[in-house]
């Protein structure tokens, strides 16, 4: 079989000592895999997307680019500086878009027959991996060149399956968090079909931002007449009691039910009663999603001292994690890598690796006010200063 699927995987890893990798970047190097800083042309961007004001293809892509003091739009699909940008989960890649780089490229004649920088984003839950592979590879034909076509998936682990084995006790580490995904690993078992590697660069993560329209309700209510003072504890929104603890239908939701489960546990205890806990969607509402705000939910964000976090258990990143970091409180995440830009357990956040872990650190941060505060704000600021839209 394919050395790709058939490397191993780590299941002891000690997440801190994975590199952390900078969010996705537009290419200005030969490469594009060390993009300057110090770019200080205004560079022109084509947004390539079926929905422009729907979800990730808005919050990222669109207001990223409107918010950017180097970045500017142009509709000019025939602006040899223009770099493309595609939501390849709302725009289709293999046909739509490879037709419309044929069509261009047809249209060019001798020395203006130049290939053009495009970025491929993939925000789907469990990654597109195939279908972008095979729209990468015909836009590399196009091309004859991989050093213009630059990748970023949500999901750029593969094989990740979070959760636990059965009879497992609360103290077992986490396991099979997956691999990096890589386009030229499985084109080293598939030479013959391709005359040189897919892609000058590895898959980049393609990892959530702060939603401009989070800070600014956020903002608008530390700046009301509402006293923020975090009279609550500890909470995790998530519809806890809606789901059975073993439930694998609901999008691979069990691990957050035990999540759930563990807090509920934890605030039962007679020498926890003290402590205030919500493990519930806020006021019975459901989360906000990718297209609203809810003012309840910016609310629990500010009224609680910690925010605990849980990704589903077969893929990795959410807005959540920026949310709440962005609400100022302490965030208590389970792993993923690389972490964000910035991030760092202990520093900015902190990742519980098992049930267990999520308990201890619940009572050691509720009894030390001084450390959860420092972290938080370190946490707050990191998102604030590297992960705005």
């Amino acid at each position: 079989s394919s050395p790709y699927h058939s490397q191993k995987r780590d299941h002891n890893y000690v997440l801190r000592s994975i590199p952390q990798i900078d969010l996705v970047k537009y290419p200005n190097d030969p490469t594009g895999c060390h993009p300057s800083e110090s770019q200080s042309k205004i560079q022109k961007m084509v947004m390539l997307s079926n929905e422009p004001d729907q979800g990730e293809s808005k919050y990222i892509v669109k207001q990223g680019i409107e918010d950017s003091p180097r970045l500017e739009f142009t509709s000019d699909t025939n602006d040899p500086e223009a770099i493309w940008i595609v939501d390849t989960h709302r725009y289709n890649c293999t046909d739509t878009l490879v037709s419309k780089i044929t069509k261009r490229w047809e249209n060019m004649t001798g020395s203006n027959q130049q290939p053009w920088k495009i970025i491929l984003l993939d925000f789907s839950d469990k990654g597109q991996f195939h279908p972008l592979r095979g729209c990468l590879e015909k836009i590399v034909r196009i091309f004859r060149s991989n050093k213009y076509v630059f990748v970023a998936q949500r999901a750029s682990t593969i094989n990740r399956h979070h959760f636990l084995p059965d009879g497992a006790s609360d103290k077992t580490k986490f396991r099979d968090l997956g691999y990096y995904s890589s386009f030229d690993a499985e084109y080293v078992y598939e030479q013959q079909r391709f005359p040189f590697n897919m892609h000058a660069c590895s898959v980049q993560p393609l990892q959530y931002t702060v939603k401009n329209d989070l800070v600014k309700t956020l903002n608008e209510l530390k700046n009301s007449d509402k006293t923020i003072t975090r009279e609550k504890d500890a909470a995790f929104f998530w519809n806890y009691a809606k789901h059975e603890i073993n439930d694998f239908s609901s999008n691979g939701s069990s691990i957050r039910n035990k999540v759930g489960d563990t807090m509920v546990s934890f605030a039962s205890q007679p020498e926890n009663k003290k402590y205030n806990f919500t493990v519930d969607n806020v006021e019975g509402n459901e989360y906000g999603g990718q297209n609203s705000v809810r003012t309840e939910y910016a609310m629990g964000l500010l009224n609680h001292k910690i925010i605990v976090i849980c990704q589903r258990y077969q893929y990795q990143g959410h807005y959540r994690l920026m949310e709440a970091l962005a609400g100022g409180a302490l965030v208590l995440a389970d792993p993923m890598y690389p972490l964000p830009k910035g991030l760092e357990h202990k520093q900015s956040l902190i990742i519980y690796e098992s049930f267990e872990d999520l308990s201890d650190y619940l009572e050691y941060y509720l009894e030390h006010e001084e450390e959860r505060l420092k972290i938080a704000k370190s946490g707050y600021d990191v998102a604030m200063k590297y992960h705005q839209s």
